[in-house]
């Protein structure tokens, strides 16, 4: 099954502003580890049942099997511990757990000499290692970036019915920061100078026919975001900010085409920056809007993950 693969354009370095100009893009969603152990199987089941099963118990047999991989990938018809078991099966050794959070191995990455964990959740998928999945991600981002992760919610995915990825989260490693260790006093001095920069940028770049209300332009291009009582699409404004965290939200179109038409599609995100071992870590996630609710869903699953990621590494919320 393909999937239109959602990318903007927007220069993670100059992350304000990146309304214009969505890039879409072709992939296919899978789950590499399990289409090669159903292809294994396939093949032996083929080989065996020539020589001790009839022809309708091999099709019967080979059916059954079929109908439980796909109950597997979509998460109908099994129940919980159903669900848990064949997971286990599929993933082996490599699924762990710290606390109640699991995470794969197979998912870690490195910031410098630093190997850390993602955390796993179920239905999810990894596409980092996809062929083609780096370079289609990484367009526009930062190029002082490395992109350590591309996590889809492919349950979603297929149960809202999208023809596109309209739920995933990117993990990036800063390259400038890979080699660092923050204490609280760096970071504190990485998001006074964040915000500062962000308010330079607004100053220079924020129109204002683009804001519902001129009191909200000019809370908005003096950083004044907790006042604000509306949302202005390309934007990033601030949303949440502890010792450990700054996150900023926003909202934007998408744009897609195919051969008859273009679609368009309101999207909410997140931008993240957070420590984990005290390495600096950004996280970028993206939702299609589909109501209001909407907005408080990625805000919490945000900082959940971020929690999350936190404490898979062995570190304190």
């Amino acid at each position: 099954m393909a999937y239109a693969l959602a990318c903007s354009n927007y220069n993670a370095a100059d992350p304000m502003r990146f309304r214009l100009n969505i890039v879409f893009l072709l992939t296919a969603i899978s789950m590499a580890p399990l289409v090669a152990q159903d292809g294994q199987k396939s093949e032996e089941t083929d080989e065996e049942a020539s020589d001790n099963l009839s022809s309708n118990e091999k099709l019967a047999t080979e059916t059954k099997s079929l109908e439980k991989t796909r109950k597997a990938r979509s998460g109908k018809g099994l129940s919980k511990e159903e669900q848990l078991e064949w997971e286990k099966k599929l993933l082996g050794n490599d699924l762990k757990h710290r606390g109640d959070v699991a995470y794969l191995q197979q998912w870690s990455f490195k910031s410098g000499v630093t190997r850390l964990n993602t955390p796993y959740y179920d239905g999810w998928i990894n596409l980092i290692r996809q062929k083609g999945a780096i370079e289609d991600f990484s367009e526009g981002g930062d190029p002082n970036d490395l992109l350590a992760g591309v996590l889809v919610n492919k349950n979603y995915v297929e149960a809202s019915g999208s023809d596109f990825i309209n739920f995933y989260s990117l993990v990036w490693v800063p390259q400038d920061y890979a080699f660092s260790l923050f204490s609280q006093s760096n970071f504190d001095n990485y998001k006074s100078a964040l915000r500062e920069y962000m308010i330079d940028q607004r100053k220079l770049l924020a129109n204002r026919d683009d804001f519902e209300s001129f009191d909200d332009y000019i809370r908005f291009k003096f950083g004044r975001d907790e006042e604000m009582e509306s949302f202005a699409d390309g934007y990033m404004i601030e949303a949440s900010e502890s010792d450990g965290h700054l996150t900023y939200f926003f909202t934007f179109e998408a744009r897609r085409k195919d051969k008859k038409q273009e679609f368009v599609s309101s999207m909410v995100g997140t931008l993240s920056y957070f420590l984990v071992r005290n390495k600096l870590i950004k996280v970028e996630t993206r939702m299609e809007y589909n109501s209001i609710d909407d907005i408080s869903r990625i805000l919490e699953f945000s900082d959940r993950f971020r929690e999350d990621f936190v404490l898979v590494n062995g570190s304190r919320k």
